[in-house]
């Protein structure tokens, strides 16, 4: 496909993509930010608590393995698409089965691999619109995204908590992302998002893509144990918060190989 010259029309795709994101990292951390509510109010420990955690984590580093050469193999905006769409389905389900820690622990897996397939394919996308210094603006642009809403997540959590109950978080974020996906899907229209039009990256070998996956993958596998003692300290989650910020920026020149 040809490559998005106007302005306009630049700035409102990577509008979507960046706000797609920030919807997706509040569907992922939902569930995250509500275990003391759930602690107070029900007998279940936050040990218990912990293990969807674990297995979102777990799952999401697995499955992004995969994710990325998927990207390469299927419709990266259909990816995109039925990833939003799975993850705000979850998301409506936990205010009805949060008690049922072996059933968390399932969904809440199945999460973590819907998640694991949003990034990938919306970078490729963004390769496929942009040329070379956009595309690497946009990728900016949409990691930040997430890390606005992680600190959104937090604040709204915060007054959920305080004004109504716990559950609202998770309608919001079922909301949030079922909305988007349709948004996604209408914004996109008129893109391809077959991966073979990327005709700039055709040199890169697979073999280095296929690293650069499998790394992303092993890191979120690593600190999902200490994320998963830690969870429960708000200053804890900020201070994450500013070192993957650190990290990201420190990495871009592994995802401009992307």
């Amino acid at each position: 496909m040809e490559i998005i010259q106007s302005k306009k029309r630049i700035f409102f795709i990577i509008f979507i993509f960046t706000f797609a994101y920030f919807s997706a990292y509040i569907a992922r951390k939902s569930f995250a930010v509500v275990i003391p509510e759930i602690v107070k109010l029900t007998d279940i420990s936050k040990d218990k608590l912990g293990l969807p955690l674990t297995a979102l984590f777990v799952c999401y580093g697995i499955a992004q393995i995969f994710a990325g050469i998927l990207s390469d193999r299927i419709n990266s905006k259909i990816l995109v698409i039925a990833a939003l769409s799975l993850s705000a389905i979850i998301n409506l389900i936990v205010p009805f089965v949060f008690q049922i820690i072996p059933l968390m622990i399932v969904i809440w897996g199945i999460n973590g691999i819907a998640q694991s397939c949003i990034w990938p394919p919306m970078i490729r996308l963004s390769a496929m619109c942009f040329d070379k210094k956009t595309y690497e603006k946009s990728s900016t642009y949409i990691v930040l995204g997430g890390y606005l809403g992680q600190i959104f997540l937090y604040f709204i959590a915060w007054l959920i908590i305080k004004y109504s109950q716990f559950q609202t978080l998770f309608y919001i974020a079922f909301g949030m992302n079922f909305l988007m996906a349709g948004i996604f899907l209408i914004a996109t229209k008129n893109v391809n998002g077959n991966s073979s039009n990327i005709e700039r990256n055709k040199e890169n070998k697979e073999e280095k893509k296929i690293l650069n996956y499998f790394l992303d993958g092993l890191s979120t596998i690593e600190i999902s144990n200490e994320l998963n003692q830690n969870y429960h300290t708000v200053d804890y989650k900020f201070k994450n918060l500013k070192n993957k910020i650190r990290r990201f920026i420190k990495s871009q020149n592994v995802y401009k190989e992307l």
